[in-house]
């Protein structure tokens, strides 16, 4: 496949969107949120223009009720804070039955058990990268052993997928044609096999289960980012094997 310039050139912007919309996921779905998180959110006036919203109803339906949700509540508010801190602890952590569990083993087993066949698989593709996640590496202070947080948590997955969105567009940068198509080449696999596979029916509980319109905009950002993904990742894919069908020296594409 032909790449015009004008496409090259596009190639980094769409890169750097990548990395913007893996690193806001993997914020709201890693953690519960931090008074700190909304302010910057706010600042940030991210959901005011969310790339590709405008031709995609659940990705603007999904970023509206974000950006509503934090133009209703000022900084020295705090009930935002305390009513998505509770809704995400309820959702995602306990201490009942969890509406919209975070794993994808609980999503690919009759049993809803976790760390089965998928965390192991999930393990693997992490370790390709050196990748571990932070819980598991931390582990708990008071005993000194790891959490055992399941690797295929969404935001474990989210944020894998954020760190390789970062390489992929350093190395582009250095015009580091191989480790770029690499990188690609990963990503689509760990998001075929991996986060597609699970991540609508994780999206459908979170949002017929949030008590929030914050989270409920995070189910339709979530799942419709996703799918956007495969597209980006195709375009990102046929200019790895343009570039590498060239003779294109250092900086030519950028």
């Amino acid at each position: 496949m032909k790449m015009t310039a004008d496409q090259l050139q596009k190639m980094e912007a769409l890169l750097h969107i990548r990395v913007q919309q893996y690193d806001f996921l993997r914020q709201a779905l890693l953690a519960e949120p931090t008074e700190e998180w909304l302010y910057l959110l706010r600042k940030s006036g991210y959901f005011n223009d969310v790339p590709f919203a405008d031709e995609e109803p659940r990705l603007k339906r999904g970023a509206d009720l974000i950006a509503n949700t934090l133009a209703a509540h000022p900084d020295e508010d705090k009930r935002l804070f305390n009513q998505l801190h509770w809704d995400f602890t309820r959702l995602f952590i306990g201490p009942f039955q969890l509406p919209a569990p975070p794993w994808a083993s609980a999503y690919k087993s009759e049993e809803r058990m976790l760390f089965q066949e998928e965390a192991v698989q999930v393990r693997k593709a992490y370790s390709k990268y050196g990748y571990a996640s932070s819980r598991y590496q931390a582990g708990d202070e008071s005993t000194g052993r790891p959490s055992r947080e399941p690797e295929d948590h969404i935001g474990y997955e989210l944020d894998f997928m954020y760190r390789l969105a970062v390489r992929a567009k350093d190395a582009w940068k250095r015009n580091e044609k191989s480790e770029f198509a690499e990188l690609i080449r990963d990503q689509s696999f760990f998001l075929h096999q991996h986060l597609l596979t699970w991540s609508a029916a994780f999206a459908g509980d979170l949002r017929e289960q949030a008590a929030t319109d914050f989270y409920q905009g995070i189910a339709d950002v979530l799942e419709q980012t996703l799918h956007l993904d495969e597209m980006l990742l195709a375009d990102a894919k046929a200019a790895a094997a343009y570039l590498s069908s060239t003779n294109s020296k250092e900086g030519e594409h950028v």
